[in-house]
């Protein structure tokens, strides 16, 4: 009886040392990663930092997020264009748009965006909104080495202001590392 159940654990040890190694280096759900698209038929390729959700004062947390990441889109034989990609999720549609809709203020400095695609859909229990701004590589570079960061998001219905911490400053500052340095020719 007891040889049988050391052998069991002979068999089942390292595959519980093997998986939970595993599981300490899979992204805890919901954290935020880079994602990775690779078109062969286009040649498209886009890096996305996802689930980099921002705190806010002033809407419900169990009820609604705010999300901004950053996007790097790289064609063959074209410069690399970048993106902030905004995310909002609630119970009620903000509407954001216009070209004001996202202002960022990095330190003292203040930067304006107007969206330049918007996407909107309701669920049977939410609302989801999804922005992108065209922006350069210096501002990813001015995130990633920032104190403070404070974005105010405005649509029909209002304003929110939703601020930085210091694990989404991070989150971008390992997005430009890892991406926007590192992949300099993606092809």
């Amino acid at each position: 009886m007891g040889k049988k159940y050391f052998l069991t654990g002979l068999f089942f040890l390292p595959a519980l040392v093997l998986f939970s190694g595993c599981a300490a280096l899979m992204p805890e759900s919901g954290a935020a990663k880079v994602d990775y698209i690779n078109d062969d038929n286009s040649g498209v390729q886009i890096w996305t930092l996802i689930n980099n959700e921002l705190s806010n004062d002033e809407y419900n947390v169990s009820t609604s997020d705010f999300r901004l990441g950053v996007e790097k889109y790289a064609r063959a034989k074209e410069d690399a264009r970048y993106f902030l990609k905004l995310e909002y999720k609630g119970k009620e549609w903000l509407l954001i748009s216009g070209k004001e809709s996202l202002v960022l203020y990095i330190d003292a400095d203040r930067f304006v965006y107007k969206d330049c695609s918007e996407e909107r859909q309701s669920g049977e229990y939410d609302v989801h909104e999804t922005l992108l701004y065209e922006i350069d590589d210096k501002i990813i570079l001015k995130l990633a080495g920032a104190g403070r960061i404070k974005a105010v998001i405005t649509g029909e219905k209002g304003s929110v202001t939703v601020y930085f911490s210091r694990r989404n400053i991070m989150n971008i500052k390992e997005f430009y590392d890892e991406i926007v340095m590192a992949v300099k020719e993606p092809f």
